[in-house]
């Protein structure tokens, strides 16, 4: 079937056109092509996965539309057959990893040589959160571009690019701070864990808050991303309305599950009474 009409058979390159009707069908296809030989890759008694804790359920890969997310631990071995089954992947499905656009992400106390490491085998860029002083050298050469009437000249600057990021209406040209652009995403991802139930925020529930509650948790010691977003955390909790979760004497159980994971909302259901 070729635009919902019968054809004759036809050799494909590269694939059909996108928004084709065959077009979906083909790439759950292949994308579950991935999925097993992944799922191969990791049933291999030596090959060691993503680290998780024991009382939570292994993770090994997420998939959603095109992008994937692989998880594994820091050792080029390991990445290497990983990334022998995306080479057979690519020569398979002809769907080519796009190197530019994917990246790699390890913990911060991971030695810089086993990132250089890693990097030299998937050919991926590095993820970081950028520091201070880089996201301020960008701010300086946003200003001069602004300022300067020619690209390398010198000038002088009117006003400070922290006003300049003011909205227009408190006398600003509403430019967008990096730094603020990093807060907010930060910010984001703690709304999320704190409103959302999925897969992630299950994890991070598990992980860091096993013991306590998100608003009193005092666990700094995780993962970047985890520590950002508990610099996040006091600013987002003040957006926070309290609901009520209780019809009458009794606990309204399609808001608890809603509102908590299912380990605390059965905890709240057999320990909170009134």
């Amino acid at each position: 079937m070729v635009n919902v009409q019968s054809s004759g058979f036809f050799k494909s390159t590269r694939g059909v056109k996108q928004g084709d009707p065959l077009s979906s069908a083909l790439f759950i296809l292949s994308a579950k092509v991935l999925s097993r030989s992944l799922n191969k890759l990791f049933e291999d008694k030596s090959f060691v996965g993503f680290g998780m804790p024991k009382w939570y359920d292994p993770l090994n890969h997420l998939a959603y539309a095109d992008d994937t997310i692989i998880f594994a631990s820091a050792h080029p071995t390991f990445f290497s057959k990983i990334m022998v089954v995306l080479g057979n992947y690519d020569k398979i499905s002809g769907q080519m990893i796009n190197k530019d656009k994917s990246s790699y992400y390890m913990h911060s106390k991971v030695a810089n040589g086993l990132f250089q490491a890693i990097g030299a085998i998937t050919g991926f860029a590095r993820v970081l959160d950028p520091p201070n002083s880089i996201l301020g050298h960008l701010h300086t050469t946003f200003s001069r571009f602004i300022w300067s009437i020619k690209e390398e000249g010198r000038s002088r600057h009117w006003a400070s690019w922290q006003n300049l990021c003011l909205p227009k209406e408190e006398g600003g040209l509403g430019f967008r701070s990096l730094n603020d652009v990093s807060r907010a995403l930060f910010a984001k991802l703690w709304w999320r864990f704190r409103t959302t139930k999925s897969l992630w925020s299950n994890f991070m529930w598990n992980k860091y808050c096993k013991t306590e509650l998100p608003t009193v948790v005092h666990f700094r010691g995780g993962s970047h991303v985890w520590r950002q977003m508990l610099n996040a955390r006091e600013e987002v909790e003040h957006e926070i309305e309290v609901a009520e979760l209780r019809q009458g004497e009794a606990w309204d159980d399609q808001l608890l599950d809603q509102t908590f994971n299912e380990e605390i909302a059965e905890h709240i259901r057999l320990n909170v009474h009134y």
